[in-house]
């Protein structure tokens, strides 16, 4: 099964294999682009430039501190070694997400792995991806959400192969009817006769009963599934996890602190599952629950709030009061729909880029 241990260790595996390969090429110093200010946000706690990137400073600050080898590793080169353990860290999810769409839910077999291992392995040695595994940047840490997200959405529409056989019994158990046997409530086996005693004063006589024999071929199919076993023909059946959706939820509102490119891919499989399980998402009751899910994720946005009272060097903006925090959040300096501003000065939007 993918939800196996075994699978687990290969999907570390995996991981292992990429961040080696991305530590052999790793900046050993502050690179270019956006690297060196937020390598200084995230080392003093401070804002980086909009959206602020509250999550990446959270994660990168503590990399940062666990994985301090002595003097010599620089705060730079800690930052970038943080940045390629969450850039292998997606290899190791991708191949737990390829793995059902590649074996639907039957168990995994070797050449499962090893297509799962294939696609594992063309992204990690994806040429933008390397480049971007290799110095501190907010990007790997997208991959890994983006990832994540996708694994919920293969679990949701494929289950592990342990939760198709834990269903089987369930499925398989029809209506009982007033002549079958519960061997679970009765604790006796089906087939042995069994003694019942009529009331003293009536007299006292042993009757034995016989072994009941089904009605109907639903019957027998009670019967089977009492005794552990499934008939020819019988549809198994079993609900996706109902935790996914919520889970889900969290990691778009978690994701989204970090990098908003994470909507682009969000949007989809939010639909996807919503219309899934649109019998128990679709009313009040979840649909609270689900924004109650993505809302808790949202939350280290509350740190650019708190560093705002008390910037640091090279901050960016006013993020301690409201108009300053969504100022900073919704990217206005930039342009909220504006991808990355150009080389003469002049921001690039979706739309310049997409007609050209």
């Amino acid at each position: 099964a993918y939800d196996s241990q075994e699978d687990r260790w290969i999907a570390c595996a995996c991981s292992a294999a990429s961040f080696c390969l991305y530590l052999s090429t790793l900046y050993p110093r502050v690179p270019g682009g956006d690297s060196g200010e937020l390598i200084a946000a995230a080392y003093q706690l401070g804002v980086g430039h909009p959206p602020g990137y509250p999550l990446f400073c959270i994660v990168e600050k503590i990399l940062c501190s666990l994985l301090f080898f002595g003097e010599r590793t620089s705060i730079a080169y800690r930052m970038n070694m943080g940045n390629a353990l969450l850039a292998a860290s997606t290899s190791g999810v991708l191949y737990l997400t390829a793995l059902p769409c590649v074996m639907g839910s039957s168990p995994a077999s070797g050449t499962a792995r090893v297509l799962a291992v294939l696609a594992a392995g063309l992204f990690a040695l994806n040429p933008c991806v390397w480049t971007y595994s290799t110095h501190a940047e907010v990007f790997a840490l997208n991959n890994l959400f983006a990832a994540a997200l996708v694994l919920l959405t293969a679990l949701y529409l494929v289950p592990p192969p342990a939760a198709l056989a834990e269903a089987a019994p369930v499925a398989n158990k029809g209506p009982r009817s007033a002549t079958s046997i519960d061997c679970e409530e009765t604790k006796e086996p089906v087939g042995e006769a069994r003694l019942a005693r009529q009331p003293e004063d009536r007299g006292t006589r042993a009757v034995a009963e016989a072994p009941t024999k089904p009605e109907s071929g639903q019957n027998q199919q009670g019967l089977d599934a009492t005794a552990g076993r499934t008939t020819p023909g019988t549809a198994v059946q079993t609900l996706p996890a109902s935790w996914i959706p919520y889970a889900g939820a969290g990691l778009i509102g978690l994701g989204l602190t970090n990098q908003h490119t994470l909507v682009l891919l969000a949007l989809p499989l939010s639909f996807c599952i919503l219309f899934l399980g649109r019998s128990k998402l679709l009313h009040p009751g979840a649909l609270l629950s689900l924004i109650g899910c993505g809302l808790l994720g949202l939350t280290p946005y509350l740190y650019l709030v708190v560093v705002g009272d008390t910037p640091q060097r090279g901050a960016w903006g006013d993020p301690a009061s409201l108009v300053g925090l969504a100022v900073h959040v919704l990217r206005r300096e930039y342009g909220t729909f504006k991808l990355f501003s150009g080389t003469e000065g002049q921001t690039q939007g979706l739309e310049s880029l997409t007609t050209g």
